[in-house]
């Protein structure tokens, strides 16, 4: 385990704690944990350490100073209240795959809180929401590709687990664990996630395993049969979103024609 803080920055118990979830991990590729107090992101921290690093690492945060989501969003939170991580992951299979690693984190997500008694759904393409009663957004994914040898790609997550604990001026989407009863440690949290994309990462590589993520993939989508706006960078679609490519992709049916986006951010329309 690596801590890249001074060496009185970490009780013994955070080092215990870190080493168990380590050990936890033993038989994934994810096996090197950094604990980070405060960090500008996460993922901006991964990206510059991944011309030097040819293993898959985890970078854990108390505190992201400049946390981001996609279309350069801010997203900040109070310091150790949420789980804030991003990986580096060493891709393994075909190139044209890299796009599904949004959905196989996604799914991980998913699943574990599904394990923990939280029922929750994938906002394409990259966020994690719950429905009524407490509707609203619990986790977001960034990723990130970074062409070399190896390719690699670094994979941001944060998870909703003790803040907000009720609705956030400018952030009225945002739900919690906490805010739904659930009182989920952080580190367990991880770990069963982790365990969870290891099994969607050797889909990715499987030779059906794009077919079977987006069966999966649909089973959890709060998205598809629902009327949409996307918003890309020089344009805006409206219409039905009606699947999911084998890609991780959304079709949406504007009543003339159906186009597959590969980016872009979603927002239901409401009276459709």
């Amino acid at each position: 385990m690596v801590t890249r803080m001074e060496r009185n920055s970490h009780t013994e118990d955070e080092i215990n704690r870190l080493k168990k979830c380590e050990e936890a991990l033993v038989g994934t590729r994810f096996r090197q944990i950094e604990h980070f107090k405060e960090v500008t992101s996460t993922n901006d921290e991964l990206i510059s350490r991944a011309p030097e690093v040819n293993e898959n690492l985890i970078f854990v945060a108390d505190y992201q100073t400049h946390g981001r989501g996609r279309l350069k969003r801010v997203w900040e939170a109070p310091a150790g209240e949420n789980l804030l991580c991003s990986l580096l992951v060493l891709p393994d299979w075909e190139m044209n795959r890299n796009s599904l690693i949004t959905s196989a984190l996604a799914l991980s997500i998913v699943e574990y809180l599904h394990e923990e008694g939280v029922e929750a759904f994938i906002k394409w393409p990259n966020d994690i929401v719950l429905k009524e009663p407490k509707k609203g957004k619990i986790a977001g994914i960034l990723s990130e590709y970074i062409p070399g040898n190896p390719d690699k790609i670094v994979i941001g997550f944060g998870v909703n687990v003790n803040w907000p604990t009720k609705k956030v001026k400018d952030l009225e989407e945002a739900v919690s664990l906490k805010m739904i009863g659930k009182n989920l440690n952080k580190l367990d949290l991880l770990v069963g996630v982790l365990k969870n994309f290891e099994k969607k990462l050797q889909m990715i590589a499987e030779a059906n395993g794009q077919d079977l993520l987006r069966q999966e993939h649909i089973a959890k989508s709060e998205t598809l049969g629902t009327m949409i706006q996307v918003e890309m960078q020089k344009s805006q679609i409206r219409g039905l979103a009606t699947d999911i490519t084998e890609e991780g992709f959304l079709l949406v049916d504007d009543g003339t024609t159906v186009t597959e986006i590969t980016s872009g951010d979603v927002r239901k329309l409401r009276n459709q």
